[in-house]
C-alpha cells in the first residue's frame, strides 16, 4: 500500500478526497479556501469548479506556503492570486470578489502589501517600475 503522508506528497499539489471525487489541486491555482461547518470549499481561479470535502482548514496549513494567509477565521486567500484590493473588496484574477469588514480588510491589505514589497525586492526583476498605491 502506498504511503500518502505529507512527506511523500509533492508540495505543489493539495490532495483531496470526497464522496464524488478524489485528486490533487495545484496549490498555485487556489484562490480561496473556505471552512463551512465541517466542509472545506476550495475555489480555483483557472476553472469553474469548487472542490468540496470534509476537513479542517487548519489541517491544510501544512500543505500551504507563505502565499496563503487568513482573511477571516474561516477563510484563507492566496496572495499571489489577488488582482487588486480596494473599498473593502478583494478581487482575484479569476474574477471572483471577496468583501471583508474594515478591520479584516486592513489586516489583509497590510499582508498583501508586504507580499508585494517582497516581490519588488527580488534581484534581477524590473518590478520596481510598478506604481505603489
Amino acid at each position: 500500500m502506498e504511503n500518502t503522508s505529507l512527506g511523500n506528497m509533492r508540495p505543489e499539489y493539495l490532495p483531496f478526497v470526497s464522496k464524488r471525487m478524489s485528486g490533487m489541486i495545484e496549490i498555485g491555482s487556489i484562490e480561496q479556501i473556505i471552512q463551512k461547518g465541517r466542509q472545506i470549499v476550495i475555489i480555483v481561479g483557472n476553472d469553474e469548479n469548487e472542490y468540496v470535502f470534509t476537513g479542517n482548514i487548519d489541517e491544510l496549513a501544512a500543505y500551504l506556503d507563505e502565499r496563503f494567509c487568513r482573511s477571516v477565521r474561516c477563510c484563507m486567500v492566496n496572495l499571489s492570486r489577488i488582482k487588486s484590493m480596494k473599498d473593502n473588496c478583494v478581487e482575484f484574477f479569476g474574477g471572483r470578489k471577496l468583501y471583508l469588514g474594515r478591520d479584516n480588510f486592513i489586516k489583509l491589505k497590510q499582508r498583501y502589501n508586504a507580499y508585494l514589497n517582497g516581490l519588488l525586492s527580488v534581484p534581477g526583476t524590473d518590478l520596481h517600475a510598478i506604481p505603489r498605491g
